[in-house]
């Protein structure tokens, strides 16, 4: 073997191992052939709660409190039926997840999953949109955190009456500034008491939900044959016996609710810090969701069962504060105020959790 032909075989093995160890910085594989893909290592302190606590954060979030009046305004009663919906769509969704973050186990998520589909340049598109779209949402959650904390002060003292639009602004900016500064310091201070803060929020807004649930649930067995019955309507949200177009109407609903399911979607950015991911992403995934269906459906049973639709139809500000209104009946003002308090932390662990999923965003991008 001459000179030239050695220096060009050491040439070629070079750049074959520099090109080896740059395609390992961002991808590789473990012994079972799933593919690893991170720039930096990230410590495994998630568990099973905490990934459910990141999921079920981010899904039951403002939304339910406000969407079901929209959707019930659309649908009517049907609106029950839009949650269901939501819930199959949710499991499809997550079989998809979970099967992707086990495959390419990676903080990025989404953005992950785009990439290794279309290339760097569609996802990095996407991946921006994306961050976009988390920062979308934590404001918000904020102002909705804002605004029901500033609603919920106006009701406890009816002696400082908080209607001036400038008084009313100002509160509900201090407060919504106050979450955002503490989620930042948590969500600083490591992803472990990232994970503890939901554990606390989420089981506190889930016993809200639940409370609610129990105590509404009787007076709406009772009156449901009442305010169920037609269950579907027409257009004009008239009372309607054509199933087809009611069936319509609840999909329709489901397309508008469909955001109170989307944070089952934040636990793979959480795939590379979950500890035994293989078996814990998965059953994570599933329980966000089918716990989130489970609760969605019951409070729309038992809002649309203890109150007529048409109460929140003709009235914008009932519709926004469904659930608020639909407690009313049966605890007065002070079910307002429960529900109120459930919103804040459904409002506040929502914003923890996306803020950590755009973190993680960021991290990989």
């Amino acid at each position: 073997m001459d000179d030239a032909t050695l220096k060009n075989d050491k040439k070629d093995g070079t750049l074959a191992l520099k090109e080896k160890k740059s395609r390992s910085k961002n991808s590789s594989q473990n012994d079972a052939g799933i593919s690893i893909i991170s720039e930096r290592e990230l410590s495994r302190e998630l568990g099973f709660k905490e990934a459910v606590s990141i999921g079920l954060g981010g899904t039951i979030g403002g939304g339910v409190f406000s969407v079901l009046g929209i959707a019930a305004k659309l649908a009517g009663p049907a609106a029950i039926l839009s949650f269901v919906f939501g819930g199959i769509v949710g499991v499809l969704i997550g079989y998809s997840f979970s099967k992707l973050s086990l495959k390419y186990q990676s903080a990025g998520g989404s953005y992950t999953f785009a990439r290794e589909a279309f290339g760097r340049t569609f996802s990095g598109v996407f991946g921006w949109f994306l961050w976009v779209g988390y920062l979308a949402s934590c404001s918000l959650y904020a102002y909705t955190f804002g605004i029901y904390f500033a609603q919920m002060i106006n009701l406890l003292t009816p002696a400082h009456d908080l209607s001036d639009i400038g008084l009313l602004r100002l509160v509900f900016s201090l407060f919504a500034t106050l979450l955002i500064t503490l989620s930042t310091v948590i969500n600083l201070v490591g992803v472990k008491e990232t994970g503890k803060s939901q554990n606390i929020i989420v089981l506190i807004k889930v016993i809200i939900l639940v409370a609610f649930i129990a105590i509404t649930f009787p007076a709406a067995v009772k009156n449901a044959k009442t305010n169920l019955t037609p269950f579907f309507i027409d257009l004009e949200g008239n009372p309607s016996s054509n199933i087809l177009l009611g069936i319509m109407l609840a999909v329709v609903g489901t397309s508008i609710l469909f955001v109170a399911y989307e944070g089952m979607e934040l636990i793979p950015n959480a795939t590379e810090e979950i500890q035994e991911p293989e078996k814990n992403v998965p059953r994570s995934i599933y329980t966000t969701i089918i716990t989130a269906s489970i609760i969605y459906i019951l409070v729309a049973f038992t809002a649309l069962g203890g109150t007529s639709y048409t109460e929140f139809a003709g009235d914008p500000e009932k519709a926004e504060y469904a659930l608020a209104y639909a407690a009313q009946p049966v605890l007065g003002a002070a079910g307002f105020i429960i529900i109120t308090i459930g919103a804040l932390f459904s409002t506040a662990s929502a914003y923890n959790a996306s803020l950590y999923g755009s973190s993680r965003l960021t991290y990989v991008m």
